[in-house]
């Protein structure tokens, strides 16, 4: 009799600790703020461009850019659990192949988010943005910046920390429309629309 008694007791402290363990397995981000930080790589693709001289005319060619980097910084709000918009900035930087010349970006973003909160610690999510970048170009002791149109897509896996507390890998194409920059000679560089693809590790806070 004592072995029963001691049996449903054992056996109710596992289905308890079951129940109680999906109950916390199944709590989902609730709507408020986030804070997001992310790092890793950055890898645009060949590019075209046509450079125009004063009085010699232009021409066209393609330029490769070494891999560079690229990290940003997300606050937002969260309306549910599944959309949040948030407004991003960060920094881009990559060397052109076989010259000393440096293109960086600033981009400036609203980013729509949605995330597919499950009962996994494991949350996909995918989104959308749109915005500009301050580009900038360094070389040959020349400089110039530009501001123009950008769009980003967006995608990855968030891993549940905590409740509040979320690492991360996310992918993120960001297209940059057209940049022209100047130099001191009065010679004139046109970017076709720059392909960025990066691979980002991120950290995500929620309040």
């Amino acid at each position: 009799m004592r072995r029963g008694v001691f049996y449903r007791w054992v056996r109710g402290g596992v289905y308890g600790a079951v129940i109680g363990c999906s109950c916390f397995a199944l709590r989902a981000a609730e709507p408020g703020a986030y804070f997001n930080f992310d790092a890793g790589v950055n890898l645009p693709q060949e590019t075209e461009v046509t450079l125009t001289i004063p009085g010699l005319g232009s021409a066209q060619g393609d330029l490769e850019f070494d891999p560079g980097f690229r990290f940003g910084l997300e606050g937002g709000y969260r309306f549910t659990e599944m959309v949040g918009l948030g407004l991003e900035t960060g920094f881009i930087y990559n060397e052109l192949k076989s010259a000393d010349t440096r293109l960086m970006h600033v981009p400036i973003l609203a980013n729509l988010v949605f995330r597919f909160e499950n009962s996994a610690t494991v949350v996909p999510f995918v989104g959308v943005g749109a915005g500009g970048t301050v580009s900038m170009i360094e070389g040959g002791g020349d400089s110039d910046s530009d501001v123009v149109p950008a769009w980003q897509g967006l995608a990855g896996l968030q891993f549940k920390l905590s409740d509040a507390l979320s690492a991360g890998i996310t992918y993120k194409y960001l297209g940059i429309n057209g940049p022209e920059f100047e130099d001191d000679g009065g010679g004139v560089v046109e970017f076709d629309t720059i392909h960025n693809h990066s691979i980002l590790a991120s950290l995500n806070w929620s309040f």
